[in-house]
């Protein structure tokens, strides 16, 4: 007689159902020296270097890509599971704005935010945010303060305007 109850075991060697895992992923995102930049006849771009790693428990085909503006499509696709690469991005994508208020003094903190994407060979991903400084991977370069009112309308053209009338009140 049965009992309508079935063992399952999910996974190990004796497995009788099979879970596809999506895969690991790590990446880290470096903008180069901010004269580096690339201004073409389309606009400006953002010039950094990416590093990546992308593996899948399955042992499957990984591919793996940047989502720059975070709206869920690829923008680059990169040529390995794993490696290094200079990148080249719309510059005016990905870049988020912070007040920042210390000791009296205000600042507008720039940085930008990439989603990197793994997928698997049978349809599995997994996908981390990378955060990157706006401009130059040197200490600091992503604080402005109010002096710096023309050089953040000048570099970062979206940044709302009630974020510099915080910054410059």
């Amino acid at each position: 007689m049965s009992t309508g109850w079935q063992v399952v075991e999910i996974g190990g060697a004796n497995a009788n159902v099979l879970v596809n895992q999506p895969p690991r992923i790590t990446a880290q995102i470096t903008p180069l020296d901010d004269d580096a930049h690339n201004l073409t006849s389309d606009g400006w771009y953002y010039v950094a270097t990416a590093h990546w790693s992308a593996t899948d428990p399955e042992g499957e085909t990984v591919t793996v890509g940047i989502d720059a503006d975070r709206d869920g499509t690829i923008d680059l696709n990169l040529n390995t599971a794993e490696g290094f690469s200079w990148i080249e991005l719309d510059w005016n994508v990905s870049v988020h704005v912070e007040r920042i208020e210390l000791e009296g003094e205000r600042f507008l903190h720039m940085y930008r935010i990439f989603d990197v994407t793994a997928e698997d060979a049978s349809g599995a991903t997994s996908t981390i945010s990378v955060i990157s400084p706006a401009m130059d991977s040197q200490l600091m370069r992503s604080l402005y303060d109010s002096n710096d009112e023309d050089d953040i309308t000048f570099y970062f053209p979206g940044t709302p305007q009630a974020d510099i009338d915080w910054l410059t009140a």
